[in-house]
Order: C-alpha cells, then structure tokens, then sequence
C-alpha cells in the first residue's frame, strides 16, 4: 500500500475518514494538519467508516492484535477480576456500563484503528483479517453463552 506523505513536515498521514475507495481525509500526527487526499486506485475498505463487529464482540483480544494494547491489558484485567467483585450492585452496573461504551467506541472506530496501526499488504488483507475477527468474536461469544447456560 503507498503511504501519504504530509506536504508540511513529510511524515506519514493517517487517515482520518473514506469518503470513497480512492478519496480519504488524513491527517498528520506531527503537525495536526489534515488533507483530502486522493488516489488513482482503490486504496481503501469500501467498508472502512462501518461498524467493526470484532473490535466490538472480543474487545480486548482485538485491542492487543490491533494497536490498543494497554486497552486490551485493561479490558482483561477488568474481566479476569470481575467475578471477585460480582456481588456488588454498582461495581456490576459500573464494569457492563464501561464495557458497553468502551465496545460500542471500538466497533464504530475499530476499523480506523486497525488501518492505521500497521501496514497492509492490500485492502482485501484487510478485509479478510477484520471479517476473522468478526467471525472469531461470533464464535467465542456463542460459546461462552452455551456454557454460560449449561453452567446454570
């Protein structure tokens, strides 16, 4: 994939929003600056400003696969403690609160995240990969309900 350079300080653009599969607003870190920028050829996901469904169903492995890891390590974290504190009211409603925000967040930004924190080889790796976690996250959630119900 060819990279956009900032045409004030030279350093790699990220995108910031597709307007189509050649066109994208993007945006220098260094400077703060931001640019349509246009390609000849598709350049990005058709599907790149649609929700993330991976990022959204197992947060916290997405995040560390993806760019937020000290989200990840946190979302684990709140995970592998949470049944030590399930028998407080607010501690429940104030973890699935958190948890539903900080989801409902990656899905809608997850692809953004994703395309940005690595290089893809093409736009179909990276719809392949995001589609993966989409299924994974299906699958591990279906999972955990079934033994979740057999469990009682």
């Amino acid at each position: 994939m060819e990279n956009a350079l900032c045409p004030e300080c030279g350093r790699k653009l990220l995108v910031d929003k597709c307007l189509s599969e050649t066109d994208a607003v993007m945006k220098c870190k260094h400077c703060e600056k931001t640019f349509n920028i246009s390609f000849d050829e598709k350049t990005f996901p058709a599907k790149f400003n649609s929700f993330n469904w991976g990022a959204f169903l197992i947060g916290w492995i997405w995040c560390l696969f993806n760019g937020k890891i000290w989200l990840g390590i946190l979302l684990f974290l709140m995970r592998f403690f949470y049944n030590d504190f399930n028998n407080i009211p607010h501690i429940v409603l104030a973890y699935f609160v958190f948890v539903l925000v900080i989801g409902i967040n990656l899905g809608r930004k997850g692809n953004k995240i994703a395309w940005n924190h690595k290089e893809w080889k093409s736009v179909e790796a990276f719809e392949k990969a995001q589609k993966s976690w989409m299924i994974a996250g299906i699958i591990i959630n279906v999972l955990v309900f079934v033994l979740a119900f057999i469990r009682g």
